[in-house]
Order: structure tokens, then C-alpha cells, then sequence
């Protein structure tokens, strides 16, 4: 099965460093409110749909089906979990699980997810 998006809800996120190269990473927020990687195995807002640069608007879908770049094989009914670049790994004993896998893909490919 291919991979595809069903959004249901997205936000405009600032993002404090450059993100030109995230598309489709997690992200979450820094103190100040503004949009950053989301750390391995941490909690993510969702995942980065538009990515520019320092203080350049980005879209950030938080609900619905999303596509996301896998740090490693990630199969179809998997948790999924932040990995190293804020790319989804199969979530393990102790991470944060973020969404659920729908169309899964290998390392550094790109799968879709249901956001919790």
C-alpha cells in the first residue's frame, strides 16, 4: 500500500532553527512557543508539513493521517515513537508513542500515520 495524508487538523508553528530539510519529522515546542525537533523518545505536537526556515511560518498537522520520514523499518499497526531527527521508530519500552503506523516503510523512507 502507498503512503497518504488525510489531514484533520493542522497549526501554524514558528520554527526556532532552520527545518528546511524536516519535512514530515515530529516537532514539539521550546519554552518560547516556537516550533523545534521533537526529541528522541519525548512527546511531539505532530509532524512538520511545511518546513522553512528560522522564524518562517510552518504548517504542523496535529490531527489526522500524516506521512513521516521512519528512522528504521516501521510496520502497519505499530506504535510509533520519536527517533533520532525527529523521524518515527517503533516505539519501545519507555518512549512516547505519538501515532499509530497505517502504511509502513523502511529506514528513511517514508510511511503514514494516524497522530494520536
Amino acid at each position: 500500500m502507498r503512503p497518504y495524508e488525510m489531514p484533520f487538523k493542522a497549526i501554524t508553528l514558528i520554527p526556532k532553527v532552520d527545518m528546511r530539510k524536516n519535512q514530515y519529522a515530529f516537532v514539539t515546542v521550546d519554552s518560547s512557543g516556537k516550533a523545534i525537533p521533537a526529541p528522541a523518545g519525548k512527546a511531539a505536537i505532530g509532524t512538520l508539513q511545511t518546513p522553512n526556515n528560522v522564524d518562517e511560518q510552518s504548517n504542523v498537522m496535529v490531527q489526522g493521517i500524516t506521512f513521516f520520514k521512519c528512522d528504521g523499518a516501521v510496520a502497519a499497526g505499530d506504535l510509533v515513537a520519536v527517533g533520532t531527527e525527529a523521524n518515527g521508530k517503533t516505539a519501545v519500552e519507555g518512549s512516547v508513542g505519538v501515532a499509530i503506523c497505517i502504511v509502513g516503510a523502511g529506514n528513511g523512507e517514508i510511511g503514514c500515520c494516524l497522530l494520536k
